[in-house]
């Protein structure tokens, strides 16, 4: 059974700088070291001609900083990737659509996000939906990993915003 959870975030940075921010490769590098540590690579950037940004990356999940019940069904290091696209609807707001996957373990998140703007800069709204199909166990992890998505969106955000007043 998936689980739903929903993030509201303001930021004050425009929705404009923050699609240009998505695609541009030092935004992510930068992104990665503050967030992701060691191991975790920008597998992909690409703009299309509709001003769409797709982007991949993979983080190492170490085994010492997983839940215990997760080191108990999985005992070694695992790997998450995360895809995202971020694409202009032709008014100034923003649609994203981001999935992660561990592969070689039965979890995977598919989240959709809106970026509208708003008079002191712009609000994100995301909607994350995370499947873990482990019997018995699988809502605990749900729970667990949607909070962490949750958790990390707006720190996420105010390094964004803080990354676009640096470049002004």
């Amino acid at each position: 059974m998936a689980r739903s959870f929903d993030v509201s975030v303001q930021s004050a940075a425009d929705v404009a700088e923050i699609l240009t921010a998505f695609g541009d490769r030092d935004y992510w590098h930068a992104r990665l070291a503050a967030y992701a540590g060691a191991g975790a690579t920008l597998d992909r950037l690409e703009i299309d001609a509709a001003g769409s940004v797709m982007v991949t990356v993979t983080l190492r999940l170490l085994r010492d900083r997983l839940p215990a019940l997760v080191t108990q069904l999985y005992p070694a290091d695992l790997t998450m990737v995360r895809s995202e696209t971020w694409r202009p609807d032709g008014s100034d707001v923003v649609l994203g659509d981001i999935r992660v996957s561990v592969p070689g373990a039965p979890v995977s998140a598919h989240g959709t996000a809106t970026l509208t703007p708003e008079s002191a800069g712009s609000r994100l709204v995301r909607r994350t939906t995370v499947r873990v199909a482990v019997p018995f166990v699988g809502g605990k992890l749900e729970d667990y990993l949607g909070r962490q998505f949750c958790d990390g969106i707006p720190a996420i955000q105010d390094f964004t915003s803080e990354w676009i007043a640096e470049k002004r």
